[in-house]
């Protein structure tokens, strides 16, 4: 499902579609399964509240947006619209293809420990033996 495709079916005005485009684009997401936990059934908490995920990126190359308050507002309303307390109506489906999101963080179960992603760099942080 495109997000996009979801303010338009919500009859948002073209001033409010420009708004919601832009702050898309700021948070680098295209379908609904950009802004849900993995479950597929919640919007992420940081994204509903109009505040950029920064635990994923994209393999895209997006331009600079700098979205202004009015257009965050307009989100927030968007999400709430689309939701009920962040519970989609629906859960989503089995992905269809493989996503341009990247996780920046990862859990190697061989070596208990988790891997962050962060530009070009990774960092390892293993397990406190207490």
């Amino acid at each position: 499902m495109i997000l996009i495709n979801e303010f338009i079916r919500l009859e948002y005005t073209e001033t409010n579609l420009v708004r919601l485009n832009r702050v898309r684009k700021h948070f680098k997401v295209i379908y609904m399964s950009d802004v849900t936990e993995g479950n597929g059934k919640k919007i992420k908490e940081n994204i509903y509240n109009g505040i950029k995920d920064y635990t994923t990126t994209s393999k895209y190359v997006w331009g600079k947006e700098v979205p202004a308050t009015k257009d965050y507002k307009i989100w927030r309303l968007a999400m709430r619209n689309i939701t009920q307390d962040r519970i989609l109506p629906r859960r989503l489906g089995k992905w269809l293809e493989t996503s341009h999101n990247i996780e920046r963080w990862s859990y190697d179960k061989t070596n208990g420990c988790l891997i962050a992603g962060i530009t070009k760099n990774f960092y390892i942080f293993q397990k406190l033996h207490t």
